[in-house]
C-alpha cells in the first residue's frame, strides 16, 4: 500500500483553508511512502524542524497520514500521473 501526508493549512481572515499533499508545492513533487511507519517518522521529523509559514497562515499545518483511497479530488490532482518518467 502507498501512503501520503496530508497538510491542512489554516489562514487568518477570509482566506480559504487548503489541504495539500506534502511536497506538492516543491519541484520534487508529492512525497510517497511505502509504509505508514515511514510516513509517521517523516511527520515527526517535520514537527521537529523550523517551519516557514505561508502568507497569512495562522500556524503550522496539521499533518495526517492517508492512503490513496482517502485522498480528495484536489489531492489526487497533485499526484504525478507518470511517476518515474523523465
Amino acid at each position: 500500500m502507498t501512503y501520503y501526508i496530508s497538510m491542512s493549512h489554516q489562514f487568518y481572515g477570509n482566506a480559504s483553508n487548503s489541504i495539500d499533499l506534502m511536497g506538492a508545492d516543491t519541484f520534487e513533487g508529492v512525497e510517497v511512502f511505502a509504509t505508514r511507519a515511514e510516513a509517521e517518522a517523516e511527520i515527526e521529523r517535520f514537527d521537529n524542524t523550523v517551519y516557514n509559514q505561508k502568507h497569512n497562515e495562522s500556524g503550522r499545518p496539521a499533518l495526517r497520514v492517508k492512503t490513496a483511497s482517502e485522498l480528495t479530488m484536489r489531492q489526487l490532482d497533485q499526484l504525478d500521473p507518470f511517476p518515474g518518467a523523465s
